[in-house]
């Protein structure tokens, strides 16, 4: 079986952003701001108010969507990327144009980049062996049952063997690749620059609700890159979409919740918008005979009971130990308390996670765990 894990790596980056940043600002609003860029990066050393300063309109200035943000450019290579995964990326652009030109259902605006992609091509690319090689991913509920993981893996076995025939067939590799699946993995250099990155970090891929499970590794990945070859307040880049400057705004997916508290949608609700929002997150509990969650005061308990037989098959132990890996994840991905929404300092950062990660692991289990006996996300355990 291969585990995804996608490897990232900043090759090129504007140099000292939040320094650059703070100059622009100053110099425009007064001439007469002579500090240089070293001499902003040495204050900020040796005056921790003056750090913060520059930190906070950094942040400002990148949530206030000015045209600064787009100054500062990144490159990375991220290596075992899946092409379905590379369909969501490849959105992250200041404007997109429904199309069929791509296959994918959208086309480039042009002269609107606000990133540039460079791909493995298929074309070029030998794939007769990525399957045996382990060039492909596997979705997490796929592969936690051994019936639907045996089929999927023979299935791309299968798909290997028929791209190999139709080579030795005198196919050209641009059409015989049409049978290779949306799970082979490949990489591609990804320039992105700031006003995007802050899309990505602080939008939709960081949210509970959405496919945090292709986007984590990549996600995480950049956040390392970003805090140990370029600054450690990049960090702050990540977090939920309905957080801003610190403060809840309110959740943007109230219908996928409410779906996944009556159990129309088999997924796990967002114990923060649970929290933060319980009333009517309550409410949505109320409006069905049989919910497969309640929420009592923010509290997220789960209601199915087990001797009934469901599709897909459910019991609680396990839709519970999901919740809480969901929390633990989210905790470190959002370094935040996952119920609250409140930045948690000690919380190692999201990118260390996956270097230190029996370090770390304590601290997000102390979390959940304290939510779950203390009533906050807490589960009846019969």
């Amino acid at each position: 079986m291969s585990e995804y894990q996608a490897e990232v790596k900043l090759l090129s980056w504007t140099q000292n952003p939040l320094e650059t940043l703070y100059y622009v600002w100053e110099r425009n609003r007064d001439p007469k701001f002579d500090m240089s860029i070293e001499d902003i990066r040495r204050k900020q050393e040796s005056d921790p108010e003056f750090a913060k300063k520059v930190g906070t309109l950094f942040r400002d200035l990148i949530e206030t969507h000015l045209p600064l943000a787009e100054m500062a450019d990144f490159v990375f290579w991220i290596q075992d990327v899946s092409l379905s995964l590379r369909g969501q990326m490849v959105r992250h652009r200041i404007g997109v144009k429904l199309s069929d030109e791509q296959g994918m259902g959208f086309a480039n605006v042009p002269n609107l980049h606000d990133s540039t992609w460079w791909a493995q091509s298929m074309r070029a690319l030998d794939l007769s062996e990525f399957y045996d090689t382990g060039h492909y991913t596997i979705p997490e509920s796929i592969a936690q049952n051994p019936e639907t993981n045996e089929m999927y893996q023979k299935t791309l076995g299968a798909l290997q063997e028929v791209y190999k025939q139709l080579v030795a067939a005198g196919i050209p590799r641009e059409d015989a690749r049409q049978v290779i699946p949306l799970g082979w993995t490949h990489g591609l250099a990804w320039k992105i620059n700031l006003a995007s990155l802050r899309h990505l970090l602080g939008g939709k891929r960081t949210c509970w609700i959405s496919q945090v499970g292709h986007w984590g590794p990549v996600i995480t990945g950049i956040v390392r890159e970003l805090r140990t070859k370029v600054h450690p307040y990049l960090v702050n880049l990540v977090n939920p979409p309905c957080i801003k400057r610190d403060q809840y705004e309110g959740c943007g997916y109230k219908i996928d919740n409410k779906l996944r508290i009556q159990g129309a949608d088999f997924l796990t609700p967002c114990v923060l918008f649970c929290n933060k929002e319980k009333e009517e997150a309550a409410s949505y509990s109320k409006e069905v005979d049989d919910p497969k969650w309640i929420v009592d005061d923010g509290t997220l308990h789960y209601n199915w009971d087990d001797s009934i037989e469901r599709t897909p098959a459910c019991n609680s132990k396990q839709e519970i130990a999901v919740k809480e890996k969901l929390a633990y994840d989210f905790s470190g991905l959002w370094q935040r308390d996952p119920y609250t929404g409140i930045r948690q300092e000690v919380f190692e950062a999201a990118a260390d996670r996956a270097a230190n990660p029996e370090r770390d692991a304590t601290k997000m289990k102390d979390v959940v765990h304290k939510h779950m006996t203390d009533g906050v996300g807490a589960d009846d355990k019969g």
